[in-house]
Formats: structure tokens, C-alpha cells, sequence
């Protein structure tokens, strides 16, 4: 494990040292307010579940991301994109988007 990795973490739950199944490092760059880096799916449907939770419904002087994020929701999030990344140095490794339900 390289020392870089420290340099970065899941905006959501801290986590600097995202291992996956088959042991690689990486980490889903996924462009929902206010958060873009994370360290796994689960951290990603726990955000998005927030933002649909109305958790977040104060964000933007009384607008919430369930404003901003509305169509996403009524669309099942279906079609947003995201990039998986190397830990080490945030070089993209894929590109997607969101094929059903909150799953990647």
C-alpha cells in the first residue's frame, strides 16, 4: 500500500484505505452535492438515500439536494454517471453510470 493513499479518503465516511473484493484500491467519483469521492456502493446508496430522506433539505438556503437531485430520484438515479478510481493516485481506471435501482 502505497503512502498517497493517505492523501485521500471518502468524503462521506472518512475511509482512507478503500480495498475492494479482489484486493485492488479504488474509489467511485460520483458527482452528488456535496460530495464527489467515495470509498464504495455502500457509502453511495447511504448518500443518495439521504438526499431522498430529505436529510439534506436544507442545504441551499432552504432548497435541499431533493430539490436540485429530482429528476435523478423520479428517474431511480438510472443513467448517472460516475468513474471508478485508483486510490493511489485518482487516475480513472472505468467509466459508468447507474443501471438500475441505487446500484452501480
Amino acid at each position: 500500500m502505497s503512502e498517497k493513499l493517505s492523501k485521500y479518503n471518502c468524503e462521506y465516511c472518512g475511509e482512507q484505505y478503500p480495498e475492494t473484493e479482489d484486493g485492488n484500491y479504488t474509489f467511485i467519483e460520483i458527482n452528488i452535492r456535496p460530495y464527489d469521492l467515495f470509498c464504495c456502493e455502500s457509502c453511495v446508496n447511504n448518500h443518495i438515500q439521504d438526499i431522498e430522506n430529505y436529510k439534506w433539505s436544507d442545504w441551499d438556503d432552504g432548497k435541499g439536494l431533493e430539490d436540485f437531485y429530482k429528476d435523478e430520484i423520479k428517474n431511480n438515479w438510472i443513467g448517472f454517471p460516475f468513474q471508478i478510481l485508483s486510490a493511489d493516485n485518482l487516475q480513472v481506471i472505468e467509466r459508468g453510470k447507474i443501471i438500475g435501482g441505487n446500484d452501480e
